[in-house]
């Protein structure tokens, strides 16, 4: 008996051709994101046992629109908020090109020194990890 094998291809969207005439097209993921605004700053120095916020903006530079409720979460590396924290939801729609405030979290630098990344992950959203990154001396 033959089997059958579904594939299943993430969908995407084509823009025009690339300026500069050599015709190249790029392709824009449904679901993608950009990150500004960040706070701290990459590989900002701190002490152990420093407080601080954790706070981004996150853009939709995807073709499809962010359902309401979306989350955005602590998803790996250390969690700077010790256990707090680290969850929030973007109440509203987010549609290509819209950007919404995440945070202010509270975070602490551990005690031991090193250098110290907390990623987030965007639920439903593929292509879309923010981070913060710290050093602590």
């Amino acid at each position: 008996v033959p089997t059958v094998t579904a594939i299943v291809l993430a969908p995407t969207a084509t823009t025009a051709p690339a300026s500069g005439g050599d015709g190249t097209t790029y392709t824009t993921p449904l679901y993608y994101c950009d990150v500004t605004n960040k706070k701290p700053q990459d590989n900002i120095k701190l002490s152990s046992g420093d407080t601080f916020d954790i706070k981004f903006t996150i853009i939709n530079r995807g073709t499809a629109t962010w359902p309401a409720g979306t989350d955005v979460k602590y998803g790996y590396n250390t969690d700077l908020t010790n256990g707090g924290v680290s969850r929030t939801e973007i109440p509203v729609a987010l549609g290509p090109s819209e950007s919404y405030v995440i945070g202010p979290f509270d975070a602490w630098a551990p005690d031991a020194s090193g250098h110290y990344v907390m990623g987030f992950i965007v639920e439903g959203v593929g292509n879309c990890t923010p981070y913060v990154a710290i050093d602590v001396k």
